[in-house]
């Protein structure tokens, strides 16, 4: 009976260690899953933005997004979303220099502005003063790591204003202050 003892208790030892293995293993594969990061580009050069849904494509050997442009320039993930809530190709365009202003103020500068295209919204419409403004709201990542709510205010066909507030603290970061082409200027007002 001995023997019989011996026998079955090896036989519970080898099946609790290949359980506890494979437990491990299931646990490792897990933690590797959640910790692995989401933002990366894929083999081949591209990288699908979660903010704006466009897809990024730096394949090795191959000029990057940003070729022929403004060194310090940030590529601009879903801007053009804006057209469909109104936003004049001017206006656009005071848009990303208020993200300039901000992207190269910052050292290093930022590469990547990506707009949070599915959580735009609208208004309101202020019809009560000289000038009619609309607003945007959403949140805006930079180099995908930081986000802010961003509030875009534009009015007149060619003028804009940016604003980023902490996504927690609601603290004011930036203030593009006016920005028009037409005087090429940055206001305080």
């Amino acid at each position: 009976m001995n023997k019989e003892n011996t026998g079955n208790r090896k036989i519970i030892f080898i099946g609790a260690a290949v359980v506890a293995l494979a437990i491990i293993g299931v646990v490792i594969i897990l933690l590797q899953s959640k910790t692995a990061p989401t933002n990366t580009a894929g083999t081949n050069g591209t990288y699908v933005d979660p903010n704006s849904h466009e897809t990024v494509s730096n394949p090795a050997g191959k000029a990057p997004d940003t070729a022929g442009s403004d060194p310090n320039a940030p590529i601009y993930l879903g801007i053009s979303k804006f057209l469909d809530y109104g936003v004049s190709t001017a206006q656009m365009d005071d848009l990303k220099r208020a993200y300039y202003l901000y992207t190269t103020s910052k050292n290093p500068h930022i590469k990547e502005v990506s707009i949070g295209v599915d959580g735009i919204v609208s208004g309101p419409h202020d019809e009560s003063g000289a000038t009619i403004t609309d607003t945007l709201t959403f949140s805006t990542t930079f180099d995908r790591k930081t986000t802010y709510t961003t509030k875009f205010v534009y009015y007149d066909i060619d003028s804009a204003r940016l604003y980023l507030y902490d996504a927690k603290t609601k603290a004011l970061v930036f203030d593009s202050g006016n920005i028009s082409p037409a005087i090429n200027t940055v206001t305080g007002d």
